[in-house]
């Protein structure tokens, strides 16, 4: 019974490591990670005009875990190449880090061609994380 005792006692130290190592290596915690937010997710845009929605890049990492690293911004159509004819996109900043704010800004000239149109606004994180938000937008007349 006592070499019993003495092999629980003395597996302790190796249960508590590993369960530390699963806490910390992102068996359990996820990752350090972030979102990328859409304020209104839906927006509507006439030719020769412009209109601005507000974009929020979020950490969410959990605690004591902090997403450290640059997070380049971009647009595309969803279910096309590119960006539809006469709609230009632009992100500012382009490149931030976790929990940042910008403004998107959206122009269409007299090229645009009327319709609604899905854009997927995606946040490439250095590390290759990867997230997006969408909008959906009206171009009309």
């Amino acid at each position: 019974m006592t070499g019993l005792k003495n092999a629980f006692i003395a597996a302790i130290p190796f249960a508590t490591i590993f369960l530390l190592s699963a806490i910390f290596q992102n068996w359990i915690v996820p990752g350090p990670s972030f979102e990328v937010l859409l304020d209104p997710p839906r927006s509507e845009v006439s030719i020769d005009s412009e209109t601005k929605t507000n974009f929020s890049v979020v950490d969410t990492s959990p605690w004591p875990k902090q997403y450290m690293y640059d997070i380049a911004l971009g647009a595309d159509r969803v279910g096309g190449e590119g960006l539809p004819s006469g709609l230009s996109v632009e992100l500012d900043p382009a490149i931030c880090k976790g929990d940042s704010k910008g403004i998107l800004s959206i122009e269409t000239d007299s090229r645009a061609v009327p319709g609604s149109y899905t854009l997927q606004i995606s946040g490439y994180g250095a590390d290759g994380t990867q997230r997006s938000a969408f909008l959906l937008l009206d171009v009309h007349e």
